[in-house]
């Protein structure tokens, strides 16, 4: 079965934005969540240095923020978005709830 990259040269606007969206949707919607995947576990990452519930917080919070950017540019669905707030609410709890933190 052939691909269809129809949608890579159809496009009109930035190109940037236009190349993103043509990418996912080809990739049936997982580009914008693997940027956000791939923020998140880059700044836990990163983060990992001032203790694991800090790094899961930090994380949470600037992969909320990339995920209201991803929604705006329609990378990402409605579904997504409320699973990063909702893992901001429950870092936030782990993080106010422990003891060495």
């Amino acid at each position: 079965m052939p691909i269809n990259i129809t949608s890579f040269s159809n496009y009109t606007g930035d190109p940037v934005t236009g190349l993103m969206g043509a990418i996912n949707t080809e990739s049936q919607g997982v580009f914008g969540i693997m940027l956000l995947f791939g923020v998140y576990i880059l700044t836990f990452v990163t983060a990992t240095r001032y203790g694991t519930k800090t790094a899961f917080t930090t994380s949470a919070f600037i992969g909320v923020i990339m995920a209201i950017i991803l929604r705006l540019l329609s990378l990402i669905s409605d579904k997504v978005l409320y699973g990063c707030f909702a893992m901001v609410v429950v870092a936030v709890l782990v993080l106010w709830f422990s003891r060495d933190a």
